[in-house]
């Protein structure tokens, strides 16, 4: 969504599907080459000492993004201001599988709240769209 939002912007302020292309590539390109650098210091490091960093980091580049494209759309600082705002995304997956890996230690099986009991509501409920009329 944050490439199709990027275009948006560019073409409002350029008219130029070219530009906004441009800035999209390079967000794309960027968000794939640093988004594995963060998920593994997201692994390393857990999320709450990644997120709040990477959060910052990601609306500073967007706030950058919207002055640049707003002050010079016509040259190639809005295709900068995308690949920045690409490498600074915070990586939600990554943050995800932390807090996953986190929840399902060992010593914290128990202290989950989901099993048979749990789910038999989702059973119920499948059993009657599965049930021949």
């Amino acid at each position: 969504m944050t490439c199709l939002s990027l275009v948006w912007l560019v073409h409002s302020h350029t008219g130029s599907f070219l530009t906004a292309g441009q800035v999209s590539a390079a967000f794309a390109v960027a968000e794939a080459l640093a988004a594995p650098q963060l998920a593994r210091l997201t692994d390393r490091f857990g999320q709450s000492r990644i997120l709040p960093p990477a959060l910052l980091a990601h609306a500073l580049t967007v706030a950058a993004l919207v002055c640049l494209v707003t002050a010079s759309p016509r040259n190639a600082l809005p295709a900068l201001g995308g690949a920045l705002v690409g490498a600074g995304i915070p990586q939600l997956g990554a943050m995800s599988a932390t807090r996953w890996a986190a929840l399902l230690r060992p010593n914290r099986a128990a202290e989950l709240r989901v099993g048979p009991g749990d789910l038999s509501g989702v059973n119920c409920g499948s059993s009657y769209f599965c049930r021949k009329s």
